[in-house]
């Protein structure tokens, strides 16, 4: 069962490959940005951005997360994605989770476009569950440097049906959103 109150212990989704938790209700809980400090971890908000720590009780490590929720339109139905970019110690990666069924490959090509400029295609890893893609390293740390230019950012990818879903972002507040955590020890860039 499924409660208002369990939708705000919801954790993030794991590494690229092996992401297993339910990002959409993680979505659809950071869309009322009225309750992000009941967030397990909220560390801030900045324009279109809400952010977070989560700690490791293993290994004691940190990751730190900006998530942003966009709108998606497909054939004849519209989702909530999530854009979410995660800082751990030793590496950064961005995450787009689509809130649909993708094709079953290892690598999907995802179509962007950074504000007004022209779109072009990038090859973005796909999760096991085949609802998210995510590129690390300095494909990771290059897609932010574009994004933190522009105001609006845009993604297409194709479902397992064959269908397109286009999803749109706002991505206000993500330089100042850098700025305060690099205070902090945590670089993005």
């Amino acid at each position: 069962l499924i409660t208002r109150r369990s939708l705000v212990r919801v954790q993030p989704p794991l590494p690229i490959r092996n992401e297993k938790a339910p990002a959409v209700l993680l979505g659809l809980l950071l869309e009322r940005h009225e309750m992000a400090e009941r967030i397990p971890g909220f560390i801030g908000q900045w324009g279109e951005w809400l952010g977070r720590e989560n700690f490791d009780l293993i290994d004691d490590s940190k990751s730190t997360w900006l998530m942003n929720v966009g709108v998606s339109r497909g054939q004849g139905w519209t989702g909530r994605p999530a854009l979410a970019l995660r800082r751990f110690p030793d590496h950064v990666e961005v995450i787009l989770h689509w809130d649909r069924l993708l094709p079953a490959m290892l690598e999907a090509s995802v179509v962007v476009r950074f504000g007004g400029e022209s779109a072009y295609v990038m090859d973005w890893e796909l999760n096991n569950e085949r609802n998210a893609t995510g590129i690390t390293g300095d494909k990771a740390t290059n897609f932010i440097s574009e994004l933190v230019k522009v105001d609006k950012f845009v993604a297409r990818i194709e479902e397992a049906n064959g269908d397109q879903i286009t999803s749109e972002f706002g991505v206000t507040g993500l330089e100042d959103a850098l700025q305060e955590l690099e205070t902090q020890g945590v670089v993005f860039l």
